[in-house]
């Protein structure tokens, strides 16, 4: 849990735009940072960050201080999975079981391209991962019906999937 920071204080710095999820200063603070302009930058894994009373928030956390008047209860999840995307209907507070479960992309050395499908010689394998265990669908001719395959399991499977 953040300390420090109240929404009221963060009320007074900066002002949320309900349309785009962005953070604007209310006054400068810097020359880098004049009133009217965004808040923050997106760091290297995609996420906004934005400085306040020396510290440095994730502004997907803030939007919820903001808006409900306390810190989440646990993660904040982007439900489309784009990190800088921080409107309101874009984030909810969620378990760290629920927001591992909303991938959209596979890992970046994947050689099919697909979320939860590989290549194993001439086929194309769909596997999952529930609750810590490896679980192995099924081999497919295809690499889009491995990965239809995997969407339906995925679907009934995560309780926190969005795709």
């Amino acid at each position: 849990m953040e300390k420090g920071l109240t929404a009221c204080k963060l009320r007074a710095a900066l002002q949320y735009d309900m349309d785009t999820g962005a953070f604007i200063w209310r006054s400068t603070v810097s020359s880098r940072a004049p009133a009217g302009s965004e808040a923050g930058r997106i760091n290297h894994h995609g996420y906004r960050v934005i400085g306040l009373s020396g510290r440095k928030y994730m502004a997907h956390r803030l939007v919820w201080l903001y808006l409900n008047g306390k810190w989440p209860e646990g993660e904040i999840d982007h439900r489309n999975g784009d990190r800088a995307d921080n409107r309101l209907g874009n984030l909810r507070d969620c378990t760290r079981r629920i927001n591992a479960q909303n991938l959209h992309r596979p890992r970046a050395d994947s050689v099919v391209g697909l979320l939860g499908v590989s290549k194993r010689r001439h086929r194309f394998r769909a596997s999952i991962t529930d609750r810590g265990q490896h679980i192995h669908i099924g081999y497919f001719a295809t690499a889009d019906e491995a990965y239809q395959t995997y969407l339906a399991r995925k679907s009934s499977l995560h309780e926190g999937s969005e795709i």
